[in-house]
């Protein structure tokens, strides 16, 4: 039987809930390929995480300057500083194999507090040459010397923030995870 358009309403449903089906299939692979690459990522920063301690305990007699000064004061450095790093590797990567969110939030965690160390222990140099210089304008002195640069403690803070974002979107997943098995035990 055909509308008033002309068309028959049993043909349109079964054109849109065609256009549904494909539409369906084609979040299914743009879901499935975003998951692949976050897989990929977390699978990048753990063996990141791996491999920076051996080579960062090798080569600690080059550590020089003032932007390693305050990292150098952290009791039973380097290994004490390189550790949580390592324990992040350590715990990230199985966890991320396994699929175990809860797990891979710790790893990304121990990842996260590594980095702000390092941002941070880059960042004092900076902080301490912005004070000298701020006193020395007041004064109508000149700059001081020896500004440091921004590039380190921007480069590893911005990492403590990506790995931050990782944190928030596996709790993000594991809560609509959840709220997914509640919605399927009321079916």
């Amino acid at each position: 039987m055909a509308t008033s358009s002309g068309r028959d309403p049993a043909n349109r449903l079964s054109e849109l809930l065609g256009a549904m089906g494909v539409e369906s299939r084609a979040q299914t692979a743009r879901l499935a390929r975003t998951e692949h690459n976050r897989f990929n990522l977390l699978v990048v920063h753990a063996l990141v995480a791996l491999l920076v301690p051996p080579l960062f305990y090798a080569t600690q007699g080059s550590y020089q300057g003032s932007h390693w000064d305050i990292i150098r004061l952290l009791p039973g450095f380097p290994i004490t500083f390189i550790l949580p790093l390592w324990i992040g590797g350590l715990i990230l990567l199985p966890a991320t194999y396994a699929r175990r969110r809860p797990m891979e939030m710790v790893g990304l965690v121990f990842i996260e507090i590594w980095y702000v160390a390092m941002g941070l222990g880059f960042g004092w140099p900076v902080t301490v040459w912005l004070a000298e210089a701020v006193e020395a304008l007041a004064a109508g002195d000149p700059l001081p010397d020896g500004k440091p640069s921004l590039f380190q403690p921007l480069v590893y803070l911005h990492l403590a923030v990506i790995m931050h974002v990782h944190i928030i979107t596996l709790m993000h997943m594991r809560r609509e995870t959840r709220a997914q098995q509640q919605r399927d035990e009321l079916l």
